[in-house]
């Protein structure tokens, strides 16, 4: 009898966990099949895309196949894609964090230490929310790019 309440019980507390939890997260990466992301237009900035035309317009995607793969993973009208640019090596990634409120999510660029020495650079693209506002920090990058101190990736 113990078992059956015990059973019931621990039932009970995964279907509440669950109800909890939200339906869909509220960042996630968009799926790159059949798309194409291109590092060689990144001038240091990090790209916000709130519309289809500004998709259509976007350097980071690399032909119209690519645009139209994206634009059917995101609803515009609720959502909103973010691209992730950084030089690093093969052992850097992203990490998203989402403030307790739900309003604002942050985009950090982590790198395994030791760092491998295979610098180049990576590209990724999130939706958020629309309402979201969006935080990507100040990279190293950036900083030599405005202090004039480096070259764009893949620029020549």
């Amino acid at each position: 009898m113990r078992n059956v309440c015990a059973t019931a019980l621990l039932c009970a507390a995964i279907a509440v966990v669950s109800a909890c939890e939200p339906a869909t997260p509220a960042v996630r990466e968009l799926d790159k099949k059949n798309v194409k992301l291109v590092a060689r237009e990144y001038d240091g900035d990090n790209g916000v895309i709130e519309t289809p035309e500004e998709l259509a317009k976007s350097k980071l995607f690399e032909g119209d196949a690519s645009r139209d793969a994206i634009k059917k993973q995101v609803d515009f009208e609720k959502e909103k894609i973010v691209v992730v640019v950084w030089q690093g090596s093969s052992s850097s990634w992203v990490t998203t964090t989402v403030s307790k409120d739900g309003k604002k999510v942050s985009f950090n660029v982590v790198t395994a230490n030791p760092a491998l020495a295979d610098y180049r650079p990576h590209i990724h693209a999130f939706v958020v929310p629309k309402d979201m506002s969006v935080e990507v920090p100040l990279t190293k990058l950036k900083q030599l790019l405005d202090e004039g101190m480096a070259e764009p990736p893949n620029r020549r």
